[in-house]
């Protein structure tokens, strides 16, 4: 990879499509999808009415605009890709697609139910099985910090230069909606399977 970080340095994001739709294999509410675009394998969860990817997303895309942490190989397979905002709207596979900014309000709704704490849920070791990991992102040259917390691209916009994200904080234990990341940064991608 080059020292900027970009893989690609094309900034046009191509619309990516798998050639065929696999299966959800089941175990009660929790199960695993196989991206057909490049045979890897993800965990996924039924939360509420909706079926959410467990993992990161780890496709590479042919253009776009996307990093891997610290330009290290070895994060992949644990964080998958940081990917800027153009690019995550179109690498999700076929019969999924990058949640929208409501898509993201019903699962934090849900998640709080009955008083339960939507940061416990949501993080790695929360009962929903979203599974968010703390795995830094990219922010115009640099890496944020693997422990201080992450955020998930939505696919709404604010306005030309931001985009909305679900942000999970790791020192304040937060988590929340926030409109103003920069469509520039790498975030990592959560794909919510089509209705």
């Amino acid at each position: 990879m080059s020292k900027d970080t970009t893989v690609y340095p094309n900034e046009e994001a191509l619309e990516l499509k798998g050639d065929s739709v696999s299966e959800i294999i089941w175990n009660d509410n929790s199960g695993t999808f196989r991206d057909l675009r490049d045979g890897k394998n993800y965990s996924v969860v039924q939360i509420g009415d909706q079926v959410w990817m467990a993992q990161n997303l780890a496709y590479r895309p042919n253009r776009g605009k996307f990093w891997i942490y610290n330009n290290d190989l070895n994060y992949l397979s644990q964080f998958g890709f940081l990917y800027n905002w153009e690019t995550a709207k179109s690498v999700c596979p076929t019969g999924w697609h990058l949640p929208d900014k409501e898509e993201f309000e019903l699962l934090l709704k849900y998640l709080s139910a009955n008083g339960h704490d939507p940061h416990s849920e949501i993080i790695v070791t929360g009962k929903s099985g979203f599974s968010a990991i703390f795995g830094g992102l990219y922010l115009g040259n640099t890496f944020t910090p693997l422990d201080g917390g992450t955020a998930f691209w939505a696919s709404t916009e604010k306005d030309s230069r931001n985009a909305y994200g679900l942000s999970i904080g790791s020192d304040i234990k937060s988590v929340n909606l926030q409109n103003s990341i920069s469509k520039r940064s790498g975030l990592p991608v959560r794909c919510v399977k089509n209705h």
